[in-house]
């Protein structure tokens, strides 16, 4: 398998961006195949005499695309190989094979009188969208009549709020006041408010961090208060506070 040809002789190739190969080709020569300290490949490609021939320009091993000359052969088809080398690559293989078929809504619409406007208000509902245009692929309704986790997370990842004294956010019913809502003394306890207290009720807590906490102690949301951890720890992950939120941002840098 060649790349290419590309470069200042084949502008219009489609890896070409703004004059450069997007797709960094051609290689580096190398003579043996090394993994760098980041965990990526770099592959050997011998810098020989041995080239060959696309669309009339010679190429050699640096246009050479990483394959399995077994697999090309047997399935009558281009198959790129390498190194898995980032995490995430096993998301992005189960990706091909349950994201299902190309969907497109088709909708009907009355034609408008002459002098009407042609501007179309009418309001986008996205989970009736999405309910209309699913579609389940075999496989992935096999994996659900199987009972497969659907997703799966371990460690578990406690998320920690960051806020200002009587800051944080609070859930209420319709109906009720704002002076409910402020007099509340359930909506002013949060796992931060919370955290402050269990530093002066066990002498261990003061020893880690807000962020340490859930791998030693356990949040119980039914009483809104930190206990001892019996199991195994949690991670926890502070919320995102950016520089425009002026005194939240330095309190998440002092947590």
């Amino acid at each position: 398998m060649i790349h290419g040809p590309c470069g200042e002789g084949h502008p219009s190739c489609a890896c070409m961006v703004n004059g450069e190969c997007s797709k960094n080709y051609p290689k580096e020569y190398c003579e043996k195949t090394t993994i760098l300290q980041n965990g990526h490949v770099r592959y050997a490609r011998p810098k020989n005499r041995i080239s060959t021939k696309k669309n009339g320009v010679a190429v050699d091993n640096a246009f050479v695309l990483l394959h399995n000359v077994d697999l090309c052969v047997k399935y009558q088809a281009h198959i790129n190989v390498e190194r898995v080398s980032r995490d995430g690559m096993e998301k992005y293989l189960f990706k091909y094979f349950t994201k299902g078929f190309d969907c497109s809504k088709v909708g009907l619409q009355r034609k408008r009188a002459s002098g009407e406007s042609s501007t179309c208000t009418k309001g986008v509902n996205e989970i009736q969208d999405y309910l209309e245009c699913r579609c389940i692929a075999p496989n992935d309704a096999a994996w659900r009549l199987l009972q497969f986790e659907i997703h799966h997370t371990n460690p578990s990842v406690e998320r920690l709020p960051v806020h200002l004294p009587l800051g944080n956010s609070v859930v209420y019913n319709e109906d009720d006041s704002l002076e409910q809502v402020l007099q509340n003394p359930w909506n002013q306890i949060t796992k931060l408010t919370a955290w402050f207290e269990a530093n002066k009720t066990y002498p261990e807590a003061v020893c880690y961090t807000y962020a340490e906490f859930p791998e030693h102690f356990t949040w119980h949301a039914d009483g809104k208060y930190w206990d001892y951890r019996r199991g195994t720890g949690n991670v926890g992950r502070l919320a995102n506070v950016g520089p425009n939120q002026g005194d939240s941002y330095y309190l998440r840098m002092l947590l």
